[in-house]
């Protein structure tokens, strides 16, 4: 994981995060704002294809040590997304490191059954 900081202080944390796990330039993740497009969650996955990734969600912290993105309310009073890993956070992409006020869901990436590929 290299540690990937928001280009925009509101709204790009998410794609931060996943540049940071995925270890590439921000500018090169799609845009994952819910409010700039309605399908960002088929669009970031279409993208992660190329990685033979795709993005999954829990309510539950994973026990693994994989890095997943932590999301929930930020002290800022809107919600914010962290990279967690261990059961704690390891990088907020936000100037003010902050984190959240707490954890809500977690965002992870799995791989993609080469069998299947291009199926999904």
């Amino acid at each position: 994981m290299i540690p990937a900081n928001q280009s925009e202080i509101a709204g790009n944390c998410f794609a931060a995060c996943v540049a940071s796990i995925l270890e590439v330039q921000i500018d090169q993740v799609p845009d994952c704002r819910p409010q700039a497009r309605k399908l960002w969650y088929d669009r970031l996955n279409d993208w992660l294809r190329g990685f033979d990734l795709q993005l999954c969600f829990g309510e539950v912290p994973p026990c693994a040590e994989a890095f997943v993105i932590a999301t929930g309310p930020g002290p800022r009073g809107c919600r914010h997304a962290v990279v967690w890993r261990n059961g704690k956070m390891v990088h907020d992409p936000h100037p003010s490191r902050a984190g959240l006020e707490r954890m809500e869901e977690y965002w992870f990436f799995v791989a993609i059954d080469p069998r299947i590929k291009g199926q999904i």
